[in-house]
């Protein structure tokens, strides 16, 4: 309760920062470039600013902690404010960035206002965020995409650009490795949705390409495994044990 209390203030602001500082005439925020949302050079951001899947639900997310926290600490006023808020940005979102014909959701061209068609992870998240989309349509998007062994499903799982994407590259930085933060997100939506068969597979070819490479890389060839990128890097020693630990309470 005491960390909540603490953190709900700046969790406050830096949404709004977000809110004012990148706000767009559709009606939500955008990211100026790749090293806004942590994606560098990806294809994404070949023709500029990008109402970004990620960083709404990133935000979305936060919005909805920060509701949490200020329940926590008693102040139900301002719990049912963010509340209200979160609630109708989801719906924003589902307006604005998904596509009801091929069934997922996209970035948007800031620049044009269309759907920028790439298929990446990042158009999943708002699945996990917890946007007011039906079931069928939530399962529709997972199962004709995130488990299509064409799209993400592979060896590999969950490149940052889809293995079937033109500019998709197993080792080219941010257009088609894997980024094991990202692909855990991915495991998390799997479970989310009682994908567990799925979630499992996925937790253990992960898994095993870390064990292999031994240097808790930054990210990985999303064909060979091999690593990339920083050795020793933070967020994969985290979710190596994570995965660890996982496999371990499963295996019974």
């Amino acid at each position: 309760k005491e960390l909540a209390g603490l953190l709900l203030p700046a969790l406050r602001r830096n949404t709004n920062w977000w809110l004012t500082q990148r706000m767009t005439r559709f009606g939500l925020p955008a990211a100026v470039n790749g090293m806004e949302v942590g994606w560098d050079d990806s294809p994404r951001f070949d023709q500029g600013p990008i109402i970004a899947c990620d960083l709404n639900s990133y935000l979305l997310l936060q919005m909805r902690t920060c509701a949490d926290f200020a329940h926590m600490n008693d102040d139900d006023e301002a719990a049912s404010t963010l509340k209200d808020q979160a609630d109708d940005y989801a719906e924003r979102m589902v307006n604005l960035l998904y596509d009801e014909e091929s069934g997922v959701f996209w970035d948007v061209n800031v620049g044009t206002g269309e759907f920028m068609g790439i298929k990446t992870p990042s158009c999943f998240l708002p699945l996990l965020a917890g946007v007011p989309l039906a079931e069928e349509q939530q399962r529709r998007a997972i199962e004709e995409y995130l488990l299509n062994p064409s799209c993400f499903f592979g060896v590999v799982p969950f490149p940052v650009v889809a293995y079937d994407e033109p500019t998709y590259g197993a080792a080219k930085w941010w257009r088609g490795p894997t980024w094991i933060n990202v692909a855990y997100l991915m495991i998390d939506l799997l479970e989310k949705m009682e994908y567990r068969d799925e979630a499992q597979t996925a937790r253990k070819r992960l898994y095993d390409i870390m064990i292999a490479d031994g240097d808790l890389r930054e990210h990985f060839d999303s064909q060979t495994g091999a690593g990339l990128g920083a050795y020793e890097y933070g967020f994969t020693a985290a979710i190596c044990l994570c995965l660890h630990e996982e496999l371990q309470a499963t295996s019974g």
